[in-house]
């Protein structure tokens, strides 16, 4: 029997931080996780992403498991990682049972942080078992984790960020996505997302679903058909399509297992997709002593799951008589960047329209007397890098950052650092008065080869559409702009309000 103080099951982004904040006031901790590499989900996310600074806004999934890394290098003293291990059960007398590289284990701790996190939903329709239909975490970990292509040409089922950002991530990845279906009228992840995939020219089909996939040894086709309002197909509305891999990803469910063996109470939520457990305000749970953080407390982002996790390693810290020197501001710290982090738009909206483009455009006087942003966010999500990259303070934001940003058209002076913080990709630069007839753009691009100046390019539309074909004026990519290199591109002002991406091949 292995006597601890604190364990933490889980080694992604909440039970990381948790063991961070935990050692940090002094316990001694034992992190387990099944994997062989700690990070959890992060290391496949390959986005930057959203939030403050504090919830390290802006950087990648991947490299803020670095950043957490080396926090737990500062107190590894007090730290002791269990990898390759899995948990296999929680008994009433505390005890856990393990499996750690062959060998059954008994561990005996004082207190626990579950930080399990959370399964993959699937979706029920004629042939699902074919080889090529994956659930999303398992393209994502051939994609990021293994550098192996999935497939030729997708279908994401499933609109939701996950899905949304997959679709971009299989593009980046030389992978023709066909579509992205979602069984809603509206789609459920961020429109910044949607936006990016969009002006790809990958359409997004609501109301939609798979009524079969076909194949012999492998997925060759898939049919999707419309739904009606009440979820029922319509019938002829049948499309097929020609593809090799169907990505299925249509939410998670939290890993709560461990806590229903052990005689946890568990409670129903929707909003928090599943059977979860019923915690306090310092995430414990009905049993003394253990605490919840992340997917396991219920499904949320991978941001809120940070901050959960740094609050229940305080917590479990302090209940095992190890109370942090700041503790007290320390949690009212957290518990107001995650109150920040759930203020954001609830509704679902519609995706806004080419009208809705084209009234937040600067006036054509502004942008014939020089480089500006446009800013092509609409939607109140938790997200504030780009009042952050702005030196001249021109990007604000009135209360807090789930407001919408304002863009202060007189002090701004086309700089455009803004574009590559954006995690949303959502910020580009126009000069009307690059000359008589062409307008300069500057805008993000994340795919590979990149053009170089001189290039004549297809140039598109919001839609991926081709408009006219454009000049590379020039390729910016330093080291900071973290793999989102800037392209300046001279467009015809016949299309300043409709270009937005480029494509290099013939359309």
């Amino acid at each position: 029997m292995k006597n601890v103080e604190l364990v933490v099951i889980g080694g992604g982004p909440a039970g990381l931080c948790a063991t961070i904040s935990a050692a940090s006031s002094g316990t001694n901790v034992l992190l387990i996780d099944r994997n062989k590499k700690l990070g959890g989900q992060l290391v496949k996310q390959t986005h930057m992403f959203f939030g403050s600074e504090k919830q390290y806004a802006s950087v990648r999934g991947l490299d803020i498991t670095n950043i957490l890394f080396n926090d737990i290098e500062k107190y590894r003293d007090k730290i002791e990682i269990m990898d390759d291990t899995t948990v296999l059960g929680y008994y009433e007398d505390g005890v856990l049972t393990a499996e750690n590289k062959g060998k059954y284990i008994k561990i005996k701790p004082k207190s626990i942080v579950m930080a399990t996190g959370a399964y993959e939903k699937t979706s029920a329709f004629p042939n699902n078992d074919l080889p090529g239909i994956y659930g999303a975490g398992a393209v994502q970990t051939l994609m990021n984790v293994y550098g192996v292509v999935p497939g030729k040409r997708a279908l994401m089922v499933g609109a939701g960020n996950i899905g949304l950002i997959i679709a971009y991530q299989l593009m980046q990845a030389g992978v023709d996505v066909a579509a992205v279906i979602h069984h809603s009228p509206r789609i459920g992840g961020y429109h910044v997302h949607a936006s990016k995939i969009q002006r790809m020219g990958v359409p997004i089909l609501t109301n939609y679903a798979i009524k079969e996939a076909k194949g012999k040894d492998h997925v060759e086709q898939v049919v999707i058909w419309e739904l009606d309002k009440d979820k029922n197909p319509i019938e002829g509305s049948d499309k097929e399509l020609d593809v090799d891999i169907v990505c299925i990803s249509v939410g998670l469910s939290p890993l709560t297992e461990l806590l229903m063996q052990v005689g946890c109470e568990m409670k129903y939520s929707k909003e928090l997709s599943g059977l979860v457990p019923i915690i306090d305000e310092k995430y414990q749970t009905s049993l003394k002593g253990v605490f919840v953080a992340g997917d396991t407390a219920g499904v949320e982002e991978a941001s809120m799951a940070m901050v959960e996790g740094y609050i229940a390693g305080l917590h479990a810290a302090d209940y095992l008589g190890h109370r942090h020197e700041n503790f007290d501001n320390l949690i009212d710290d957290l518990k107001i960047q995650l109150d920040s982090l759930r203020n954001g738009e609830k509704k679902r909206m519609d995706l806004p329209t080419s009208e809705k483009f084209k009234s937040n455009f600067p006036s054509i006087d502004r942008i014939n007397e020089g480089p500006v942003a446009v800013i092509e966010c609409f939607q109140k999500i938790p997200c504030n890098p780009c009042t952050i990259a702005c030196n001249q303070g021109s990007i604000t934001m009135e209360n807090d950052m789930n407001d919408l940003p304002k863009l202060n058209i007189e002090t701004c002076n086309g700089c455009g650092i803004c574009i590559s913080k954006c995690p949303g990709l959502a910020i580009m630069v126009v000069d009307g008065s690059y000359s008589e007839d062409r307008a300069l753009f500057k805008i993000p691009y994340e795919f590979t080869p990149l053009p170089k100046a001189g290039d004549v390019v297809k140039g598109l539309d919001r839609s991926g559409d081709y408009i006219s074909d454009v000049e590379i004026v020039k390729v910016l990519n330093p080291k900071s702009f973290d793999r989102t290199p800037l392209l300046h591109i001279a467009v015809s002002k016949d299309y300043l309000y409709d270009f937005r991406n480029i494509r290099l091949e013939d359309i």
